[in-house]
């Protein structure tokens, strides 16, 4: 996806989200969520969905943030009130 803008990555989020983001950093948060989890049996797989939902979320936030327009933009508190939301939400499924 070199040289395109972020336009192409709002439209490729959350269907392309490998080739946005690093495979090795979902994979290194995979494993911290198997090794931090209380559910040690857990499957790799439904971990990786849940990392890759919440990467989703903060990708979405991270775009809206770099939105063209000013008056599209989130503001700050906003964005701190939806990161909590997403940090609870990944943070209450162990």
């Amino acid at each position: 996806m070199a040289g395109t803008t972020l336009v192409v990555y709002q439209a490729a989020v959350p269907e392309q989200l490998v080739e946005i983001v690093d495979p090795v950093l979902v994979q290194e948060m995979v494993q911290v969520e198997m090794s931090t989890s209380n559910h040690r049996n857990e499957n790799n797989a439904r971990l990786r969905m849940q990392t890759e939902e919440c990467l989703i979320s903060i990708l979405e936030i991270g775009l809206t943030c770099s939105a063209e327009l000013p008056g599209e933009r989130l503001d700050i508190s906003d964005v701190v009130a939806q990161m909590s939301q997403i940090r609870k939400k990944h943070t209450v499924q162990h």
